[in-house]
């Protein structure tokens, strides 16, 4: 474990380096350039301090994208109790500022034109009714939620948009 300290105009915080990032990131630090680091923000007596858990040589791949909605493209004959249930819990673990939109669909293969937008199907239609309307979710932005999501058989595809 390694104990840095940050400075520049802004002030100085102290980082705590575990040895598993820190025996990949020690050879590569220079004193006067610009790194990039995200990690758990900690307070402790009024001192920040940054327990790392990423390390960028470019800080630039810190930048993050904006998004406004998380989409979910959903077959809609898989769209069984349990599987709308396991999307929910999934979403209800991942709270963030993404809204989250699900467009539902006949066929995988579904692109913008025939994605549900009538009660055809009303059993599939009710069960998303009950377990997705009058719900709001805002997820957050990670990898993860999508790989969860996919693993569903009910979604096909998830996005952030």
């Amino acid at each position: 474990m390694a104990k840095v300290q940050l400075s520049d105009f802004n002030g100085t915080i102290n980082l705590t380096i575990f040895t598993n990032l820190w025996d990949d990131i020690y050879r590569k630090l220079e004193e006067g350039k610009v790194y990039g680091f995200r990690g758990v923000l900690n307070k402790f007596r009024d001192e920040f301090s940054l327990t790392v858990n990423l390390f960028f040589e470019n800080p630039d791949a810190l930048l993050t994208q904006t998004y406004k909605k998380f989409v979910m493209k959903v077959l809609k004959l898989a769209c069984t109790e349990k599987n709308l249930e396991e999307i929910s819990n999934v979403l209800l673990a991942n709270q963030g500022t993404n809204a989250v939109e699900m467009l539902l669909c006949e066929s995988e293969d579904a692109n913008e034109e025939n994605f549900e937008e009538n009660n055809e199907n009303e059993v599939a239609i009710k069960v998303v009714r009950h377990y997705f309307l009058g719900s709001e979710f805002n997820v957050a932005c990670r990898d993860k939620l999508i790989e969860e999501l996919l693993s569903n058989a009910a979604v096909i595809d998830a996005w952030y948009d």
